[in-house]
């Protein structure tokens, strides 16, 4: 995307109307958001579980059961995990909307003219 770039509209509804141009600024600023997103989800997916299972092994009467059924633990932490990436994953998309806005004067030069361009970033 980087290299070809990505459609940019002078409509936060991105009717084909509005296409400006294609823009490899946009692009760039489409890629970040997106990778802060997919970083925001790993975070989520890999420390609730841990949070979740630490938190769950401090109280007396889950080591109680665990001490007494064993393979209650493995149900526990998929569960944490089951957890987390149901919660995770939707919360990650939502952090950055699939679409996004720029000033023109931070792309090319022919989108200078615009105060403000739009994009569709994906998720």
């Amino acid at each position: 995307e980087i290299k070809n770039g990505i459609q940019v509209y002078s409509d936060p509804k991105m009717s084909a109307e509005s296409a400006l141009g294609i823009s490899q600024g946009a692009a760039k600023v489409a890629i970040n958001e997106t990778a802060y997103s997919r970083m925001a989800l790993s975070l989520i997916t890999i420390s609730t579980p841990s949070i979740m299972i630490l938190s769950l092994e401090r109280s007396r009467m889950i080591r109680r059961a665990i001490r007494a059924f064993p393979k209650l633990k493995f149900a526990q932490d998929a569960v944490c995990i089951i957890f987390a990436l149901q919660v995770g994953l939707p919360l990650a998309c939502s952090i950055f909307d699939s679409t996004s806005s720029s000033k023109g004067e931070e792309l090319e030069p022919s989108f200078h003219a615009y105060e403000k361009v739009y994009f569709n970033k994906g998720l």
